[in-house]
């Protein structure tokens, strides 16, 4: 009934979504950051992979160069 009456308000709230989920992918790339500092690459994507059930080791390589290269603002 509230988008019936405010139909900018379900826009509003995708937008609020979207940026909490972009903060939490930006908090998961800095602590993959330490983890890629302190870790071998074939350790980081075990470790990935655990945290992570149902990743490809392909998908872990990747985050771990993402990691590597992540430079926060």
């Amino acid at each position: 009934q509230a988008i019936a009456l405010e139909p900018g308000y379900a826009k509003a709230h995708s937008n609020l979504g979207n940026t909490f989920k972009e903060l939490d992918r930006l908090n998961n790339l800095a602590i993959y950051k330490v983890r890629a500092q302190n870790l071998s690459e074939q350790k980081f994507v075990e470790q990935y992979m655990v945290d992570n059930p149902g990743s490809t080791a392909e998908v872990a390589k990747d985050m771990y160069k993402q990691a590597k290269n992540y430079k926060p603002e």
